[in-house]
């Protein structure tokens, strides 16, 4: 099964989706840390761009649902 989106580069593992943040950010729990995933290669309005911007949250809202399960590959860590 292909899920909405993985990170490109190295080893998918699986978590659950807590939170959706905005146009580019969810928030998983893997188990036992809480991870914020920024998606690569998106370029969206926030939600402060309205209308666009909270169409793109709800868009996004409706591929991850809070308690899916997704799979995150890390292409890159923010420090």
């Amino acid at each position: 099964m292909i899920l909405p989106w993985s990170l490109l580069a190295g080893t998918a593992k699986a978590a659950t989706v807590y939170s959706v943040g905005d146009r580019d950010t969810i928030r998983v729990l893997d188990r036992p840390k809480r991870l914020t995933i920024r998606l690569t290669c998106i370029d969206a309005p926030n939600t402060a761009q309205a209308p666009s911007g909270v169409a793109v949250r709800e868009y996004l809202q409706g591929l991850a649902t809070v308690g899916s399960v997704v799979r995150i590959r890390s292409e890159m860590k923010d420090c």
